[in-house]
């Protein structure tokens, strides 16, 4: 069974309902949607389907059987294009200059596909929707809001050819349609405004043409004098040409050999003229020549007499300076004859002298020599008095750095410093005398015991200190009882001082701040 082909009656409509006959055949109906177009099927007032570019069918005998068992429906289709349409409005603005301007604006719009069913809110009843229908729908809302708002910022003059201000007008007139209908399914797609003559370009084409009319006329006004004076020209040429003829004509014989005469005069005068003038270049040139000779045969005699001149007075200072020679030569002999004379007379005393000199040299050596040797020794008493200045100095300084040191100290390392053990050869033999001492003996008569033998057997390490105390268990060396040592006699501060304490059992003097003697080791505080 064939398709119908659905199509819009009218290319002027955007929109139709289908006649309801169509679907009241007792066969089933089939039709069929062009791809530029669309069908909205509503029943009972309830879209069913929307159909773009497809086939359907619709009514028969089967669905009137149905509707008197199941009741009557209300079928409708819609039938709407898909293609662009444009229409055309006219455009009436005022500039920014106070001129009033016309044209007439484009508007392509089209059906959005996408919303189908929006459109029903621009038909009215069962009447088709026209393109005209749809301008008047939107054209109310551009005279103000889209021409009045860019009229206001543009003049007259710059409204030809401005592409700016027709995008702008595009956009403010796609921005309006879609404000306005966009929501019913139908947009805009390009917007053109072609402009009519405004009084301002009328005006310029009439002063043009006006212009142009006068620079012909101009141009009319300078072909005609220009003819004038030509046809003037040729007359006066005619007219003394025909003069010239009738004199020639009424003159007489004599008058034409005094004419003839006249002529070959002023042309033998012309002739001599020219003749004198060149005559007269002639003796110029030679004039010129002899000149010139002459100017260069005057620079050459000057410049001769000039080298002459020079020549003698070279010659001149030449013989001067041969007479001073001779004069100094003279001189110098009467002075070498003087010098003679006078060397001969003074050699004794030239003697005497020299021979005082070199007494006063040899003397000022000898007081050279001995006050070096007494700078000498004074250097190095002074070098030795700082010697013993810096080594009192560091004595001193050590002394008080072992006070500072041994205020933190045991005894066993202060015994064994004072050794000149080194602290970890100290802290072994520390340890050896305890476990020593638990058998029953002193412990500080162990360390010194221990030092002693440390001191004598040039221990400096701690392995060679526990070699020791192994060797000292072995062969139960005995404890001397009682701590020794007398009272240093290097840089200690004195008795009695600031900031010290006395030994109550040894004597020396330690800081006040330390708990065991540095001389004996003895608990100086508890």
């Amino acid at each position: 069974m064939a398709a119908k082909n659905l199509l819009i009656s009218d290319p002027s409509y955007v929109a139709e309902f289908v006649r309801n006959s169509e679907f009241q055949s007792l066969t089933e109906t089939r039709m069929a949607v062009a791809p530029d177009h669309m069908a909205l099927l509503i029943r009972d007032g309830e879209i069913v389907d929307v159909f773009k570019g497809a086939n359907f069918s619709i009514g028969g005998l089967l669905a009137r059987i149905r509707s008197v068992f199941g009741g009557r429906h209300s079928f409708a289709l819609l039938l709407a294009s898909l293609k662009p349409f444009q229409v055309q409005l006219d455009v009436e603005m005022i500039t920014k200059d106070k001129a009033p301007v016309t044209g007439v604006a484009t508007l392509e719009l089209q059906v959005d596909p996408e919303k189908p069913a929006n459109i029903l809110g621009l038909m009215r009843a069962r009447m088709p929707l026209t393109e005209g229908d749809v301008l008047a729908r939107v054209a109310p809302h551009f005279s103000e809001r889209v021409f009045g708002a860019v009229g206001a910022k543009v003049t007259a003059a710059e409204l030809r050819g401005n592409v700016e201000v027709q995008d702008l007008i595009q956009g403010e007139i796609m921005r309006e349609t879609d404000r306005v209908i966009g929501d019913l399914g139908i947009y805009a797609r390009i917007v053109s405004v072609e402009w009519a003559l405004t009084d301002t370009e009328r005006d310029e084409m009439t002063r043009a043409a006006t212009l142009r009319e006068q620079e012909m006329l101009d141009f009319a006004l300078e072909v005609t004098r220009r003819e004038t004076a030509r046809a003037a020209d040729s007359s006066e040429l005619e007219i003394r040409t025909k003069t010239d003829l009738a004199k020639l004509e009424a003159a007489s014989e004599d008058e034409l050999n005094h004419l003839i005469l006249k002529s070959e005069l002023e042309f033998a005068d012309a002739r001599e003229t020219g003749q004198r003038l060149q005559e007269m270049k002639a003796l110029q040139h030679e004039v010129e020549v002899l000149r010139t000779e002459r100017v260069a045969k005057f620079e050459n005699e000057l410049a001769e007499a000039g080298h002459s001149i020079e020549i003698q007075r070279q010659k001149l200072e030449l013989r001067k300076v041969d007479l001073e020679m001779q004069k100094l030569e003279r001189l110098q002999s009467a002075e070498i004859t003087k010098l003679e004379q006078m060397d001969k007379l003074d050699i004794a005393a030239r003697g005497n002298e020299v021979a005082a000199a070199n007494i006063r040299t040899l003397q000022d050596i000898e007081l050279q020599g001995q006050r070096a040797q007494s700078e000498m020794r004074m250097l190095e008493e002074d070098a030795a008095a700082r010697r013993e200045i810096d080594k009192s100095s560091a004595d001193t300084l050590s002394r008080v750095e072992m006070m500072k040191a041994g205020a933190t100290m045991t005894p066993e390392q202060i015994l064994a410093v004072n050794a000149g053990l080194s602290a970890d050869v100290a802290m072994v033999l520390a340890e050896q005398a305890r476990a020593k001492a638990a058998e029953g003996e002193s412990t500080m008569a162990l360390m010194r015991e221990f030092v002693d033998r440390a001191r004598e057997d040039k221990i400096t390490t701690a392995e060679q200190a526990q070699q020791l105390g192994l060797k000292a268990l072995d062969s139960n060396i005995g404890v001397a009882q009682g701590a020794g040592g007398g009272a240093a006699a290097d840089g200690s501060p004195p008795p009695g001082a600031a900031g010290t304490i006395e030994c109550p059992q040894c004597g020396r003097t330690n800081a006040a701040q330390a708990k065991f003697c540095v001389g004996c080791g003895h608990r100086l505080r508890t």
